[in-house]
């Protein structure tokens, strides 16, 4: 993922961001066993750091800045949130 939101990339972030979330796709299906709901919120916690930093100084924007709060990213930026991926199992 370091790879995927290294600062120094110049494509456009639907790029970026689709990339990211093959990725995470990816990932979730791999490890897609046990009790995953505190590994995945781990996960997207991390993930929407390191998005809202690479984020932040491709914009030249302030460390503080309201526009790349959590819901900016999963909504407005369209990075997966691990943690939608979990369905209710049936009958519990």
């Amino acid at each position: 993922m370091s790879a995927i939101l290294w600062r120094g990339r110049t494509e456009r972030w639907d790029a970026i961001q689709g990339e990211l979330n093959r990725f995470l796709r990816g990932w979730a299906a791999y490890f897609s066993y046990g009790t995953l709901l505190q590994s995945f919120r781990n996960v997207d916690v991390h993930v929407a750091h390191r998005a809202r930093n690479f984020l932040r100084r491709r914009h030249r924007l302030p460390a503080s800045s309201r526009r790349l709060s959590w819901a900016a990213l999963h909504r407005e930026r369209g990075i997966l949130a691990l943690y939608t991926l979990l369905q209710p199992h049936a009958g519990a």
